[in-house]
């Protein structure tokens, strides 16, 4: 093997090692979002015209972190609707808001009759965007993907915290604070 880098023998071999991991690190999320698409929207082939791997920062636990899903969502170049359920997921509701207006009707039917089925999670989307959410409607945990999808929404901080402050009314740390400060005056 000959380096362009002009390491030292040994740790050239390091180098080459986690090239070759790394590599595969990024095959492998990168076929993971193929086949998460695929079950998004079948027969599309957005992924196929835009060249999305510069702009991600692919990681080793294998899914679409906080800031993808963000550049992802803002992609115009994708599908529509692809963006419309990573906004679901990812808990963006401006960016549910504004891709629900802007999608055609075709496209919204077809969501409403079959996206909702196969990705149960977008179905509290569209009754969020009907102001029709139920008290059962709130137990998110049962929206959670199946089928291999979970990996890509494991670390979803943006989900944990939706399902904390807006669903479960969870205070943050600073109001949690302020609360027990306010019990330690009340207490004699």
């Amino acid at each position: 093997m000959v380096s362009l880098l002009q390491l030292p023998r040994e740790l050239e071999k390091r180098v080459a090692i986690f090239s070759e991991f790394a590599c595969i690190e990024r095959s492998i999320w990168n076929r993971g979002l193929v086949k998460l698409h695929s079950k998004i929207v079948p027969g599309c082939l957005c992924l196929e015209q835009v060249d999305i791997l510069p702009n991600v920062q692919w990681h080793l636990i294998g899914g679409v972190n906080v800031k993808e899903a963000e550049i992802l969502v803002q992609n115009e170049r994708l599908d529509v609707h692809f963006r419309f359920v990573l906004s679901c997921y990812f808990c963006f509701e401006n960016d549910v808001i504004s891709l629900w207006e802007i999608m055609p009707e075709d496209t919204k039917i077809d969501i409403r009759s079959n996206t909702c089925i196969s990705q149960p999670f977008v179905s509290y989307w569209l009754k969020w965007l009907d102001n029709a959410v139920t008290e059962s409607d709130k137990s998110l945990i049962a929206y959670f993907p199946e089928d291999g999808c979970y990996d890509y929404f494991l670390n979803n901080e943006c989900l944990i915290d939706y399902i904390s402050r807006k669903i479960r009314n969870v205070p943050d740390l600073e109001d949690l604070d302020s609360i027990v400060e306010f019990e330690e005056d009340l207490s004699f």
